[in-house]
């Protein structure tokens, strides 16, 4: 959500109160991340913008849009290799025309046994130490693939140690 505080904070309460309730409509993450824009531009401040990614999984099967998300980062057990899915679309709020619309891509994949997908936020990447060095995704990809046979909470504070270890000392 841009801008910060309390007001963002609400403002992204009433963003998840919709999501959820549209999800109850659809099970098309494409079409939920278009019906929140259009909502948003309908009934919630003018000027409000955020990224967002949603997926949809059934069975080894994973669906996804990305509205102006970070790219997802998957780990894939057979080939043990780390990617990021870097798939168009456009932060919601943005735009309400047919070019936000057009922006969105799905996505899909058909998952194997151990495989791992990461979705995270910019603040992860670009957590920045006392010499103002960034994190950066190949460091977060590195952390996956030492750590994929481990469970999510695991690999989630495996990553988070080696964040926060990286910060040190330097401001948040």
């Amino acid at each position: 959500i841009s801008g910060k505080g309390m007001s963002a904070a609400l403002y992204m309460l009433q963003v998840r109160l919709l999501l959820r309730h549209l999800a109850d409509f659809s099970d098309n993450p494409r079409s939920i991340l278009s019906s929140v824009n259009k909502n948003v531009f309908k009934h919630i401040k003018k000027g409000l913008y955020f990224s967002a990614i949603l997926a949809n999984i059934k069975g080894r099967e994973i669906y996804f849009c990305r509205a102006g998300h970070t790219p997802v980062i998957y780990y894939n057990s057979v080939n043990r290799s780390c990617c990021e899915i870097k798939q168009n679309g456009m932060a919601l709020g943005l735009n309400n025309t047919e070019l936000f619309e057009t922006s969105l891509q799905d996505y899909n994949i058909t998952s194997n046994k151990d495989d791992v997908m990461l979705l995270y936020s910019d603040g992860l990447t670009e957590t920045m130490n006392t010499v103002r060095n960034e994190f950066g995704v190949d460091k977060v990809k590195e952390l996956l693939i030492s750590n994929s046979h481990k469970s999510a909470e695991e690999i989630k504070n495996g990553i988070l140690a080696e964040v926060t270890k990286f910060r040190g000392f330097a401001e948040v």
